[in-house]
């Protein structure tokens, strides 16, 4: 069995001043007024396809990753996600499109979803603008945990003290290698990576915010989505900046005690 502890490398991140060839990665809509592109890790869908023609068409499509054998992709008008094959397409049956989330037990609901992102045990991780929060649920769509508060309120959350700035994408680095202690393999903990109105924010999975990479005062909100490689020190960033119409790049670096 793994062993996961809360090990976290010390590290910040720098800015390369240089632009990366992403083209591969980027999903571009030059129809849409709000400048909306993603950066995907997996296999693009074709630009025939029902996801893609629904992104490029309509506003209220904001993102998508894939789960399994399937893709999640999220609408801002709607309380639970959307369905697509792996290749895009809408599965014959409406209502195999809709996947379910089950806040049962609490009074949260999604009110303004952005951002999706899965992990490698299929937990779904959704931003919410207007709620400035960060929900989890598992592989089913069942409720698990909840990040984030506005700037100034006190309210216990499962993860106190993270705060967010309308969160927009967000994006994880997993820990796949593992390093060795003594005879045990010790596996550290999902990084988390949101946009916000600040800038990116980066975090453990038990809320403990790391670091943040801040805009200028001039530039609220120009970081949009985002993608990271690689664990710790050997991170990299790649974010789009809307206002630019590029992607910019940074590295991690260990910082000495």
């Amino acid at each position: 069995m793994n062993l996961i502890i809360p090990m976290i490398q010390k590290f910040r991140f720098r800015r390369i001043q240089h632009t990366p060839d992403m083209e591969k990665y980027l999903m571009m809509f030059p129809e849409r007024l709000d400048r909306n592109a993603l950066l995907i890790s997996h296999d693009q869908i074709s630009e025939t396809s029902d996801l893609y023609q629904q992104l490029t068409k309509d506003l209220h499509f904001r993102d998508w990753d894939v789960a399994g054998d399937r893709i999640l992709a999220v609408n801002d008008s709607l309380s639970h996600l959307l369905q697509y094959r792996l290749n895009g397409s809408a599965p014959s049956d409406n209502r195999d499109q809709t996947f379910s989330l089950d806040f049962s037990g609490t009074d949260l609901s999604l009110m303004t979803p952005e951002g999706v992102a899965v992990d490698s045990s299929d937990h779904i991780y959704i931003t919410d603008v207007d709620q400035n929060r960060l929900f989890v649920f598992d592989s089913n769509g069942r409720f698990r945990s909840v990040l984030g508060h506005e700037k100034g309120t006190t309210e216990n959350d499962t993860l106190p003290g993270v705060t967010f700035n309308r969160p927009k994408r967000i994006a994880l680095a997993e820990d796949t290698d593992g390093i060795d202690i003594g005879e045990k393999r010790i596996y550290r903990p999902v990084l988390l990576f949101i946009t916000d109105r600040n800038g990116i924010q980066v975090m453990n999975e038990d809320g403990n915010l790391l670091e943040t990479i801040p805009n200028s005062e001039d530039q609220k909100g120009i970081f949009y989505d985002l993608m990271v490689t690689g664990y710790g020190k050997s991170s990299q960033i790649f974010v789009w900046n809307r206002k630019t119409g590029q992607v910019e790049w940074y590295k991690a670096e260990p910082v000495s005690n």
